[in-house]
């Protein structure tokens, strides 16, 4: 992503073209960022060129630009758009506000869906607690509609967010910001406005009468982001906002180039099963520098593990000196450790146990914070684990190749008719997302045709092998 040009103000009848092909072209992800444009397709990899849209919207500038524009493109190319408003019941109006909201899209012809977060908010934390319950119901709500997830993130935006994570010392993946096309629980995320300045989209709700709130927070410097846009704007950093974009522009870039040679590194080496097993032979781990050593461990612990957030530096580097020294470790949600020359790392049996959930024929749920479960018919799906021990033993002779830890992770789906249903997983490549943060899910779709059988077992058994490499220099 290339920083944008000082704001200029468009001609009246240039706005909503302008933004309805930054929509199109977060679809189309033509450029640098763009992953399978190297394979000469240019849209999202494992994604229709189009898809029905949903609108986060909180009410200000930035999101109303982003509904009003989207109902523009959706219209334009006969597809389902509807922007989602969450009330997160913080303030004693929050119910007042949203409606209002909802009024105002109502006005200018654009659907909408107000959903209200159930669970009490904490004392401590509020912000980041209010952006985990926003991006559940929001990828929960895009997942069942089958929809694109669009955000109004713009560059002003991105700027806060590096100077933000560089403060903090982030490292290269930190400088990035934010990506604009990135896979949550199986739902697209995309951020089409990152080229696009505050002031662009407050000219276009003004353009539109869009009439937008200001939420009282974005005043209050107890918030690090609202710290960062004040010293943005202040005389002293004058320009500094360009370096920041420049900076995330670079680092992408970086990023995206030692990404594909780690991937590669393990495509050679790795025997790699989505959610449930990586191993790496110790020789070949060991060859490598300490620093490819601590990239190959923060790209397993992202890929492998259940946590919305990468491993810190520090936690890396204290896994690395438990790997050269033999000791067992956990992670993000993973257990890694030596055995047979191999370097192991599992999900974290230990962890919270889900609870089984229910689905319904076409559904496609989010289960135990790693897989993503699609099924024909109705049943119950749980962790192997979580079967009665003779449920297990009738099947253990055709597990007995495979670690315990990992036997117990595997979902199964307990039919209405009684029998157990095996899981067909696809193979969707290392990665659906050019974000490192945003890992595969894997996906588990269940066929009504196919109880537990050994072919399930052999498909998980299949090793992905390139002769690729990854030198030190």
């Amino acid at each position: 992503m290339r920083p944008a040009k000082p704001h200029k103000p468009a001609a009246a009848s240039d706005r909503t073209a302008r933004l309805s092909a930054a929509i199109k072209g977060v679809f189309l992800r033509r450029g640098q960022d763009s992953r399978s444009a190297a394979e000469g397709s240019g849209t999202l990899p494992g994604t229709p060129l189009l898809m029905p849209v949903l609108s986060a919207v909180s009410g200000g500038s930035d999101s109303m630009a982003l509904a009003h524009a989207a109902q523009h493109f959706a219209d334009s190319h006969h597809l389902e758009h509807r922007a989602v408003i969450i009330d997160h019941g913080i303030r004693d109006n929050s119910g007042a506000e949203a409606q209002s909201v909802q009024a105002e899209l109502s006005r200018h012809d654009i659907r909408s869906t107000i959903i209200t977060v159930s669970e009490p908010a904490p004392s401590a934390g509020i912000q980041d607690w209010a952006r985990r319950q926003r991006l559940r119901l929001l990828t929960s709500e895009a997942r069942h509609a089958g929809a694109a997830l669009l955000f109004g993130h713009q560059q002003d935006d991105q700027a806060e967010t590096v100077m933000m994570r560089l403060a903090r010392g982030s490292g290269l993946d930190g400088l990035r910001g934010m990506v604009r096309a990135t896979r949550h629980q199986g739902v697209w995320c995309l951020r089409p406005f990152l080229n696009l300045c505050r002031q662009e989209l407050k000219d276009y709700c003004q353009h539109h009468d869009l009439r937008f709130v200001s939420d009282p927070s974005n005043q209050d410097v107890r918030f690090e982001r609202v710290r960062a846009r004040t010293l943005l704007r202040s005389a002293e950093m004058a320009g500094m906002s360009h370096s920041l974009l420049r900076l995330s522009s670079a680092s992408q870039s970086l990023s995206e180039q030692l990404r594909e040679r780690l991937l590669s590194w393990l495509a050679a080496h790795a025997r790699y099963i989505p959610g449930l097993l990586l191993e790496l032979p110790l020789p070949a781990y060991q060859a490598c520098s300490p620093a490819v050593q601590s990239r190959l461990l923060h790209l397993i612990i992202t890929m492998m593990g259940p946590d919305d957030y990468p491993p810190s530096a520090d936690s890396i580097s204290r896994l690395n000196q438990a790997v050269d020294s033999g000791r067992p470790s956990t992670l993000g949600g993973c257990y890694i450790t030596r055995r047979s020359g191999q370097l192991s790392v599992q999900p974290e049996w230990g962890r919270k146990v889900p609870e089984p959930i229910q689905i319904a024929p076409a559904q496609t749920v989010w289960f135990d914070n790693r897989w993503l479960i699609s099924s024909a018919s109705a049943g119950q799906v749980m962790r192997y684990g979580s079967l009665s021990p003779e449920a297990r033993a009738e099947f253990a002779d055709r597990l007995k190749s495979l670690p315990a830890r990992v036997r117990m992770m595997i979902p199964v789906c307990a039919g209405l008719d009684g029998r157990l249903y095996s899981p067909h997983f696809e193979d969707t490549g290392w990665f659906l997302t050019d974000d490192p943060y945003g890992a595969q899910s894997p996906e588990a779709p269940f066929l009504a045709a196919s109880h537990i059988s050994g072919q399930l077992w052999e498909q998980l058994a299949l090793m992905r092998k390139h002769q690729t490499g990854l030198s030190d220099d």
